[in-house]
């Protein structure tokens, strides 16, 4: 898959809103808020809804593995947004709280080895 670190960004922020079933209106406003242009957020909702969460599972573990992808300093913004994504709703769930732990270990991985 060839798209750009924004739009990786937002299909991440897609995919962990709604990583507990959900999509809530605080979450939609968020990401839209954080995505470059209202037309990449359109962008990447349609490939989210287009794609099995399999695939989008793959994507951003592909890219997240690409450690020339990010530098440190951006891959920990990014660690800030998604956890914000995830309590923006008031509510920080099981599945939120694995999603964080997988994506903190991901960048353990790759970011500080």
């Amino acid at each position: 898959m060839n798209i750009s670190k924004s739009e990786f960004k937002t299909l991440l922020l897609i995919y962990g809103a709604n990583v507990d079933y959900v999509f809530c209106k605080s979450e939609l406003k968020f990401i839209e808020a954080n995505a470059t242009s209202a037309e990449e957020f359109t962008k990447c909702m349609n490939l989210y809804a287009q794609e099995s969460e399999a695939t989008i599972f793959s994507w951003i573990t592909s890219f997240l593995k690409k450690k020339e992808a990010f530098t440190f300093e951006e891959i920990e913004k990014l660690t800030v947004e998604l956890e914000s994504l995830f309590i923006c709703d008031g509510l920080y769930c099981n599945f939120e709280k694995s999603f964080m732990a997988f994506f903190q270990l991901l960048k353990t991985k790759t970011y500080l080895n």
